[in-house]
């Protein structure tokens, strides 16, 4: 705007390089605009309308004195603006401003906050970010009405928060979410790691129909070979000696996954399923006779892993006061059957069984007991620690009772 166009204006505020400048007569213009266009808001018998602070909406009845104001569920209702038969204020007593002159949008003088600067006429403090003093800002968070610079704002469904309070919330939230009886995250999605655990199992059967001499010495456990590769511990898991072995392996870990990954969470799960597959395939070299035809024969499956699971939902379903009495017909059915059915590995289902039962037991003795009041986000991390725990000690135990079969196994 060019000096010339300021004709009749006269500056009223000046700042950071901006000055506000106000017309005569301005107010006046803008209140009869107002008025007529929201003249088709108003009532019969009533002549003034105002939108006060917030959602305060005020049809007010200059005849009568009262106005009527929202009440509950829709229902307006008349509220007295001054006592019945009162004289009406001339505008002079009313600082000559007539009742449409008011602002009609924003703070009323009762709403005003107090002023931020110096008493006594002084220049007004600006208000500037908490975190960066250099930075002007009139935006201030909704939660605690501290000023905010745009790179500490963070906007939301009910305003703007400084990044603070919304740390702050975060944690709070993370605090009440809710959780397994192990401590772990509450999940309500697909479970991931039992399809992920599937699909691997499709895939290395595929494998095997295509390059089966790879895959297979690759990949079955043999306890004359298991030293030199080791990674078949859990290699082997993946492997199948037919589709029916395949897809009763995979159906039991299905049916036992979908209710274990959201009981437990996730990463309790497959650590279950997996210290399972190795505790079937240590003890199948532990058990196995170094003079025998069993410590040349190679194991494939992954039912120590899907034993391991029977366990821990055996477990569970007691922990939570759920039925057992299904799934203990299911491990009894699936015992009888591992030591009737020749060419069963009973070593590697009995070893995961055992060692899955051991860790889901042990983490419901060891968890951290919730006390009211107490951080849970805390707890869950204690929870975690101690789990982890729990899982290395279990490989440890593994990997001492391997080195002992080793040290005892007969020489040359």
């Amino acid at each position: 705007m060019t000096p010339r166009h300021l004709a009749g204006h006269r500056l009223v505020a000046q700042g950071l390089g901006e000055r506000l400048f106000r017309r005569p007569g301005l107010r006046e213009e803008c209140a009869a605009l107002e008025r007529e266009a929201m003249k088709e808001l108003l009532l019969p018998g009533f002549d003034e309308l105002v939108l006060g602070y917030r959602d305060r909406l005020y049809l007010m009845d200059e005849a009568r004195h009262d106005a009527i104001t929202p009440g509950g569920n829709g229902v307006f209702r008349r509220t007295a603006l001054r006592p019945a038969g009162a004289p009406r204020l001339p505008p002079a007593a009313r600082g000559g401003m007539r009742p449409m002159d008011r602002p009609s949008y924003g703070y009323s003088a009762a709403d005003a906050p107090p002023p931020q600067g110096p008493v006594g006429g002084g220049p007004q403090e600006q208000p500037v970010c908490p975190r960066h003093p250099d930075r002007v800002s009139y935006v201030r968070c909704k939660r605690c009405d501290r000023p905010a610079c745009p790179d500490c704002q963070r906007p939301t469904d009910v305003g703007v928060l400084c990044v603070d309070c919304e740390r702050e919330l975060a944690r709070a939230q993370a605090s009440t979410r809710p959780r397994t009886a192990m401590g772990g995250r509450m999940r309500t999605g697909a479970p991931v790691v039992t399809y992920t655990l599937i699909a691997l199992c499709v895939l290395a059967y595929l494998g095997q129909m295509l390059a089966p001499q790879i895959v297979e010495q690759l990949g079955i456990f043999a306890p004359f070979r298991a030293l030199a590769m080791p990674w078949t511990f859990l290699t082997a898991g993946f492997l199948h000696g037919g589709i029916m072995h395949l897809a009763l392996n995979m159906y039991a870990l299905w049916a036992m996954g979908q209710f274990l990954e959201r009981s437990l969470g996730p990463a309790r799960f497959a650590a279950i399923y997996f210290v399972s597959m190795l505790g079937g395939h240590t003890a199948v070299y532990v058990l196995a006779d170094p003079m025998g035809y069993s410590w040349l024969t190679g194991t494939v499956g992954a039912s120590g892993g899907v034993f391991g699971l029977f366990a821990a939902a055996f477990i569970v379903n007691r922990r939570m006061g759920g039925q057992v009495a299904q799934i203990g017909v299911l491990i009894a059915l699936n015992l009888v059957i591992t030591f009737t059915v020749p060419n069963i590995s009973w070593q590697g289902h009995l070893g995961g069984l055992l060692l899955g039962a051991a860790l889901t037991a042990g983490m419901y003795a060891l968890r951290p007991k919730a006390v009211a009041g107490q951080d849970r986000q805390a707890l869950a991390r204690r929870s975690a620690i101690t789990h982890g725990a729990l899982v290395v000690a279990a490989v440890v135990l593994c990997a001492v009772l391997v080195a002992v079969k080793t040290v005892l196994l007969p020489g040359p």
